[in-house]
């Protein structure tokens, strides 16, 4: 039997990685419950469905089926039930389906539907979030609250064209009066989320607003003893609406609130101890928080004892997505939390008595969320250099064992370009750990041009596990480039000096870093010096920027999603604080500095063709800083093309349309092409 000949990755490969998320353990049973998130090729969309493991299945089984998006699957206290969140119905309900089999039920019918919840524990409460007016906060107090969505789905869908078509009348115009006024891909609404209580098992219950006032709250977590909820809402609603939070206290019975302010920090995520007499959340330095690593602090529920876990580990807690990941040891004498180091995230122990962090799992793993069962076994998804998402099981003092096989077949059938790691020195010194994808081909003896990509944040880690830009590294190796990246100052990862390493310093700061590892590379022999491309988003889109107006040694620059005039960042985005956190002044107080770290003040000096990357609803850098690096070198009559997305936002490149984002793959890689001429890689 002659072996099928494995072909070179393209862009429709986008269409063969899944996404794991939220792997949660049953309560008493060997079961993982998780949801999985598959590209919709006919949709040109994305699907999400929750499945269950066992080890005696052998493989997993779908549990869910219900179209779009099915996802925060979490089981009840007794693991009889599962809710979950789902937009089958149009707007995101929960819905409770058994473990034993049948159907899934609508369970909250909320006009502006539901964005979080958490089970009692005693099963027998569902508390969640919904948003409202304060119009509609009112007629819920006079019982005039608006109708709910019928259960018919004809009449739903006329409802809800109707809801749409009156949502619009109300909204015109729109009248803003605090800040943000837009973020992700629309305006922010009128309407903030509050917490809800309702009983499971009545029928007839009707939830139970706790929360009142012109602002947000998150997604709260009970007491053991189940008097209260733990959630949190920001300082000066009135002011920003998603700034400095503080932890909140809410008395279940009475709606009674509480806020626990620790001076000098704001505080995300609050999780109480299982015995009730802790609480563990992440909190942020107030002044320049963004570019100091996230705390993993535990306190005490009367706001005493703030006790820092990981300053002396000198790493953060989380994963490359800003998510953190900490959950409390059911005997209330530790936390186990993943480790943001060097290039990986593992699964890690912090003993409270000790304040000893001890490995738990994970080597060469990049591990984005985890779940741990009584008796210490860990469930999680994690990446690896070889493998995209899939989901593993250790077992207590055991090595971690995948028992998924989502994308062995296709990886079968493909070409995957090696990896290498590679440290070096910055001009001043400075130890840098970066990484180089070779073509599948590769040959020392042959000149290959270089594609240079730098990160976001710009206080993250790229890791070479990282699959959200492992395809792109990967389509790049197969087209004939060497690849190279790496963690410049100011990524995380590598301890709080390091991260901070850029305030007041944008571009000055990180750019001898990058370039310095172009040298490194381009010292090894093979690569062509006059066939080097340079590519970003975001913070990587203004160091893109920054570096051609810096250095000419680059044939090619493809800019994505850039803030290239911090002036007008300022005033334009959804996260201002950004620009006071990492050059402490407001943007108008000091123009000169703002102009200075400007990409945008070094347009006279780009001569490299440079493509401009964007997409028309991006509300985190609007598309006005594109707008104006374009017209500015049309206008020198330097060689520039724009390509902007509608209806898509920041997150374009990860979860944009599957179309958008292979032609956006297509198109930088074709600049490339134009001005790199690659050599044509031979077919095997």
């Amino acid at each position: 039997m002659v072996k099928k000949a494995k072909r070179m990755i393209s862009t429709s490969d986008i269409f063969q990685i899944t996404v794991l998320e939220s792997p949660k353990w049953h309560p008493t049973e060997d079961e993982v419950i998780y949801v999985q998130l598959k590209p919709d090729q006919a949709a040109n969309d994305y699907k999400h469905t929750i499945w269950r493991w066992r080890e005696e299945w052998g493989a997993p089984r779908q549990f869910t089926n219900g179209g779009k998006m099915d996802f925060d699957p979490q089981y009840s206290p007794d693991g009889e039930r599962v809710a979950f969140v789902s937009l089958r119905g149009g707007k995101p309900q929960i819905y409770l389906i058994r473990t034993d089999g049948g159907e899934a039920q609508a369970f909250t019918r909320m006009p502006n539907g539901v964005t979080g919840f958490s089970w009692s524990p005693d099963g027998k409460q569902i508390a969640f979030l919904s948003a409202l007016t304060a119009e509609e906060r009112r007629l819920e107090k006079r019982s005039a609250f608006p109708p709910l969505p019928p259960k018919d789905a004809l009449d739903a869908k006329i409802r809800e064209v109707e809801q749409e078509h009156k949502e619009k009348q109300r909204l015109d115009p729109r009248i803003h009066r605090g800040l943000p006024f837009k973020a992700g891909t629309d305006f922010v609404s009128d309407r903030y989320t509050h917490i809800f209580v309702v009983d499971v098992d009545d029928p007839n219950a009707k939830p139970r607003r706790l929360t009142d006032g012109q602002t947000d709250f998150t997604t709260p977590r009970w007491s053991p003893n189940g008097r209260y909820l733990w959630t949190t809402s920001v300082r000066k609603p009135a002011l920003e609406r998603f700034a400095e939070s503080d932890v909140v206290r809410i008395t279940v019975k009475t709606g009674e609130s509480m806020r626990i302010v620790r001076p000098g920090f704001f505080t995300m995520e609050p999780k109480p101890s299982p015995d009730g007499k802790l609480l563990a959340a992440i909190t942020m330095q107030e002044k320049s928080g963004f570019g100091h690593i996230p705390r993993l602090t535990v306190f005490t529920t009367t706001a005493s004892g703030w006790r820092d876990l990981n300053l002396e580990l000198d790493r953060s807690v989380g994963d490359y997505n800003h998510q953190s990941q900490f959950c409390w040891s059911d005997d209330s004498q530790g936390i186990y939390c993943t480790i943001q180091d060097s290039g990986y995230a593992r699964v890690f122990y912090v003993d409270l008595a000790s304040g000893k962090f001890s490995l738990v799992t994970g080597t060469n793993e990049l591990i984005q969320t985890f779940s741990v069962n009584g008796r210490g076994d860990i469930a999680f998804v994690g990446r690896t250099v070889q493998q995209p998402p899939e989901l593993y099981i250790t077992r207590r003092g055991l090595q971690p064992r995948r028992v998924t096989k989502i994308h062995d077949e296709w990886l079968k059938s493909i070409r995957v370009a090696p990896t290498e790691e590679i440290r070096y020195t910055a001009p001043d010194g400075q130890p840098i750990q970066g990484w180089m994808v070779k073509p599948p081909d590769f040959n020392p003896k042959e000149k290959w041009p270089l594609a240079v990509n730098v990160h976001g944040g710009p206080h993250v880690m790229w890791s070479p596990a990282e699959h959200a830009v492992w395809l792109e590294w990967q389509l790049h190796a197969a087209r004939g480039y060497v690849v190279f990246f790496c963690n410049p100052r100011g990524s995380d990862g590598y301890g709080d000096d390091f991260r901070s390493a850029i305030q007041n310093n944008w571009g000055q700061a990180d750019m001898p870093d990058i370039l310095s590892g172009v040298e490194a590379v381009v010292g090894r022999g093979y690569i062509d010096e006059k066939r080097m491309a340079l590519t970003g988003g975001s913070y990587g889109g203004y160091m893109t920027a920054w570096i051609v107006g810096h250095d000419n040694r680059f044939a090619a620059a493809v800019a994505q999603r850039g803030v290239y005039n911090l002036m007008s960042f300022y005033g334009t985005s959804d996260v201002p604080r950004l620009i006071e956190g990492e050059f402490e002044t407001m943007a108008f107080d000091d123009p000169e500095k703002m102009w200075h770290y400007s990409p945008f003040s070094y347009v006279r000096k780009m001569r490299t063709p440079l493509l401009l990357i964007h997409s028309d609803n991006d509300y985190r850098v609007p598309v006005a800083d594109a707008e104006q690096m374009f017209t500015a070198l049309k206008k020198l009559r330097r060689t520039v093309e724009f390509a902007r997305y509608p209806r898509e936002g920041h997150e374009l490149s990860r979860s944009g349309e599957p179309e958008h984002r292979i032609d956006r793959l297509e198109r930088m890689t074709a600049w490339f092409d134009k001005y790199c001429k690659p050599r044509k890689i031979r077919k095997k």
